[in-house]
């Protein structure tokens, strides 16, 4: 039995796809359609209106707005990837812990053709063509352009970081006295506390934070792998 999306899922269909719409040059009407037609088959019918736990409520509506949007770009990407005369196989899309070991290697390394010994297969086969040396080295270079994308302070961040203090745990880099911050890093310890923060925790959030604007300044979490797994990327 195929249940009727409620007014709440068409109005929701109807904002995402107008955003979409504008920011990929699609027909929105088409957008709107996809998204309406993914809810079907995912049972997001709008029931969550019912809820009179509002915690709960606006949960469910997060997660139906998400899954949504996600099955809106996955079509804009794909319909522009059509027009174009390209396939969306040819994207290239960084999870954050492999964008993590790309930067790690560009800041230790610098670019080279070929993966360091020892680095792990993800880094060494980005795509699925198995072609090494073409892939790790346009990877490389998409991490140096992508860098120069992102606002300066994510970008100190990420190279003080993953630089001088790589070898180093999050709560490491922050017990650092001023001493020792002078030899690893040439900084007086009040420089370094204001770029990564003073805790373990705040060094682990900011570094997280630039790793995330470098994700979104290459074109974000892969589209195509499901909401739930590009969440999570």
């Amino acid at each position: 039995m195929t249940v009727t999306p409620r007014p709440i899922i068409h109005d929701l269909a109807r904002s995402i796809a107008f955003r979409l719409s504008k920011r990929w040059n699609q027909d929105r009407d088409d957008v709107t359609q996809e998204i309406l037609l993914w809810c079907l088959t995912q049972g997001i019918d709008g029931s969550f209106a019912d809820l009179e736990d509002e915690e709960e409520y606006f949960s469910q509506l997060k997660q139906a707005r998400s899954s949504m949007n996600w099955a809106g770009e996955r079509y804009c990407r794909r319909e522009k990837a059509r027009k174009e005369g390209y396939s969306p196989d040819d994207e290239a899309f960084y999870g954050v812990r492999h964008l993590e070991e790309l930067v790690v290697i560009y800041y230790q390394v610098g670019i080279e053709e070929h993966a360091p010994i020892g680095t792990s297969d993800s880094v060494r086969h980005q795509k699925s063509d198995g072609a090494e040396y073409g892939n790790y080295l346009a990877s490389i270079l998409d991490v140096q352009k992508g860098l120069a994308k992102i606002p300066y302070h994510y970008r100190q961040r990420l190279e003080v970081r993953y630089g001088p203090l790589v070898h180093l745990s999050d709560d490491g880099v922050a017990g650092l006295s001023q001493s020792e911050v002078k030899d690893l890093v040439g900084w007086h310890h009040d420089r370094l506390t204001e770029v990564l923060g003073a805790t373990g925790d705040q060094v682990r959030h900011r570094t997280e934070t630039a790793l995330r604007a470098l994700q979104k300044a290459l074109g974000g979490p892969s589209p195509y792998r499901g909401p739930e797994v590009a969440k999570a990327a």
